[in-house]
């Protein structure tokens, strides 16, 4: 019965999109601090600060919730983010998806290992 559903559960998520949203309000505000440029402009410096997410409705897969380090976590490499990414009730399947960060900017395919 458990190899129907996890087959059922493939054949969804190859058939449809699923995504959910996560607006954080005044965003560049809260992730970054703008500097003054002695040549005039500014620039943007990520905060070291932790944002989280609500959980968030995932399709019919459950829920997901999100937390974001702007300067990154103790284990990045300097000048990147990091972000997790929790699943309530995760599929008992891999399966890759993508993070899409305001219109333009999208991850390559991560992989969601099953457990």
């Amino acid at each position: 019965k458990l190899h129907l559903m996890e087959g059922t559960a493939a054949i969804r998520l190859q058939d449809q999109a699923v995504f959910t949203a996560w607006r954080v309000t005044n965003a560049r505000r809260r992730m970054a601090e703008e500097q003054q440029l002695r040549i005039g402009g500014l620039l943007l410096m990520p905060r070291r600060v932790l944002l989280e997410s609500q959980w968030l409705k995932f399709g019919e897969f459950g829920r997901v919730a999100f937390r974001i380090y702007p300067a990154g976590d103790a284990t990045a490499q300097p000048g990147n983010t990091t972000v997790f990414i929790w699943m309530e009730h995760p599929p008992g399947l891999s399966f890759t998806f993508n993070l899409r960060i305001g219109e333009t900017l999208s991850t390559a395919p991560r992989l969601w290992q099953a457990t």
